[in-house]
C-alpha cells in the first residue's frame, strides 16, 4: 500500500484496517493513507443511484448482518441509512 504510494485503501480485512486506522500509534508509517470502508461504498453507492438499490440493501445484510453476532454489533438497513446520513449529509 504505502510502496505503491495508494491514498486509498478498500478492505474489509481487519489487520489492513487496524494497521491505517492506528498507523500513529503503532508505527506503520501509513499515516497518509485512508480507508474506504464496505459500508461507505455501499452507502455511497445507495445514494447517488448508482446501483440497484435493492441488491445493495442484501449486499449490506450479507457483509454486516447476517450472523447473531453482527445483528448485535450492526444497525439493520433502515438504521444504517440514518445513522450514515446523518454523518454524511453535509457531503451527498
Amino acid at each position: 500500500m504505502a510502496v505503491k504510494q495508494f491514498l486509498f485503501f478498500a478492505a474489509n480485512d481487519a489487520l489492513p484496517v487496524r494497521l491505517i486506522k492506528d498507523a500513529a500509534k503503532l508505527g506503520t508509517g501509513l499515516d497518509n493513507m485512508q480507508i474506504v470502508q464496505m459500508y461507505e461504498l455501499i452507502y455511497y453507492l445507495y445514494k447517488t443511484d448508482r446501483y440497484d438499490k435493492k441488491a445493495l440493501r442484501m449486499l449490506y445484510k450479507y457483509q454486516y448482518y447476517l450472523t447473531p453476532g453482527d445483528k448485535k454489533t450492526n444497525p439493520e438497513w433502515g438504521s444504517f441509512i440514518q445513522q450514515m446520513d446523518m454523518c454524511y449529509h453535509e457531503m451527498l
